[in-house]
Formats: C-alpha cells, structure tokens, sequence
C-alpha cells in the first residue's frame, strides 16, 4: 500500500532542489523586512476550517484559532525565520494518509478504489495559507482554469459546457466532444519547472522555502 500511494503522489522526474539553490546565489529583494506580518497571519488564520482533523500531531485548526495573540506572535516569528533560512522542519510537513473508498467502487480489495486523503498539520496549513496569501496577487492564471483557483469552480465549468451543448441542439445542430483523462494531473508535476516559473516574480525566500 506504501508504494502504491507513493507513486500516485509523486512529481514528474526533476530536482527542486537545484531551484533552491539558484535562488540562494541571487540577492533577496529586502532580507529585513517581514513577509508575514502577526496581522496577515490573523487573516490566514481565520480561513481554517475548524471542523477538519488534525495531522500526526492531534493539534487542529481550533486549537491555533483560540491560542491568542501570544501564539499568533511566536508563529510569525518562527514562519519567518523559516522563510529568513529557507528551510522547513520535516515534522511540519508530515502527513497522515487515510484511504477513502471510492463510493462507486465494486471492488474494495483493489487499492485503485480507494482515494488517498493527506491529513497535514493545522500549523503546516497555517504557514501554507500564509504563503499563499504572498504569491497570490503576482501569480496570474488562465481565464480556462476552474479549478484551484479561488472565486471560481469547476461546476461553473460543467455550466458552460451544458449551455454550449444545449444551444447548438436548440438549432438541430451535432456537438462532437473530446474528453481528455489527466490522470493524477495535479499531483504529476515538475516541481523544478514550477518553481522556476516563480522564481522570478516573487521573494526569493519563498522559493527557498518550498
């Protein structure tokens, strides 16, 4: 079972790691100022669901939201000294994996029907969300995603696929479609050429940090 779900969630064949240390012979655009605020970890905090499970180490998203000021201080202290070393303890990026059967399945011996859910610590999605808040206004992205992308989703994409398909009808006229199976799509990324991709448009200490 380890090696089944190791596969599924490896990245195409490349290596982050000579990215990270391009971006470390390049000067950082302030090396002084801090990127995560106390403030701008508030924000990011307040966007976790308190209802998900926690990861390996049982702390949940409720647990960080009532820690108080004290603890939304000492986390923007250490998510910039990561950012500050570019480097990310292990521990916080450990997930508990759960397969979930797939609910149409009929075999629930074949490891093909299930789906692999990665339960990552609330701190890990804390410090993600931070990140994200940074990288966002400077990544544009494609008027065709739907998907992972925030103020859009992929049922508005289903829409206009029905709408398409009902007016060309309305007219007696045949519709061919294509359908292409990504499979894995999201997970079978080149992580070198992604954050290569990044490099040039955001702070050099997040690229080393990812």
């Amino acid at each position: 079972m380890e090696g089944h779900y190791s596969a599924v969630f490896s990245s195409v064949a490349s290596d982050p790691k000579a990215t990270r240390a391009r971006s470390f012979s390049k000067p950082w655009t302030d090396p002084v100022k801090q990127l995560i605020t106390a403030e701008s970890l508030a924000r990011s905090l307040t966007g976790l669901s308190g209802r998900k499970p926690g990861g390996l180490d049982g702390v949940t998203a409720n647990h960080s939201k009532h820690g108080g000021l004290s603890l939304i201080c000492l986390l923007t202290l250490f998510f910039n000294g990561f950012l500050n070393l570019r480097y990310v303890p292990d521990s916080l990026i450990e997930v508990c994996l759960v397969s979930i059967p797939k609910s149409n399945a009929s075999d629930m011996a074949s490891l093909s029907n299930h789906r692999p859910i990665a339960l990552a610590a609330a701190i890990s999605k804390l410090f993600g969300k931070c990140l994200y808040s940074l990288i966002s206004p400077q990544i544009d992205s494609s008027h065709n995603q739907f998907g992972f992308k925030d103020g859009s989703s992929t049922e508005f994409c289903v829409f206009v696929l029905e709408s398409v398909v009902q007016y060309f009808w309305l007219f007696s006229s045949p519709v061919f479609a294509c359908v292409v199976d990504a499979k894995a799509a999201f997970n079978r990324l080149n992580l070198e050429k992604l954050l290569d991709n990044i490099n040039t448009r955001v702070d050099r200490r997040i690229v080393g940090t990812l």
